[in-house]
């Protein structure tokens, strides 16, 4: 299944209700990630631009943006970012298609 990082910046009041409320929120979003079909990998939280960061896979593209986009819908979110992760070895089969393919671009200076 394919990987995705998700990066997330709470907002005021979500930190407020957390700091009222301390609790773990991982089984809670683990819980929304299995409706999607897809599982949590890896969770952490942090400090600096970001609140946290987690390695999820869902089944498909469809999937994670579904997940992605009902999860921006509760607005505890200031940012919320998924980027899609690739394997090295898809990595180096996409170099190699990318090695025997004629790109016909050039850079504006050319």
């Amino acid at each position: 299944m394919p990987h995705y990082l998700t990066q997330w910046k709470l907002t005021a009041t979500s930190v407020k209700a957390l700091i009222e409320h301390p609790q773990d929120r991982r089984p809670v979003a683990a819980q929304a990630v299995e409706a999607f079909a897809g599982k949590v990998e890896a969770w952490y939280n942090c400090m600096g631009e970001f609140d946290g960061v987690a390695i999820t896979e869902y089944p498909d593209e469809k999937a994670a943006v579904a997940a992605r986009a009902a999860f921006i819908a509760t607005g505890a979110f200031e940012r919320f970012e998924t980027t899609p992760l690739f394997s090295s070895k898809f990595m180096e089969g996409a170099l190699h298609h990318a090695q025997g393919t004629k790109s016909a671009y050039r850079p504006p200076n050319s």
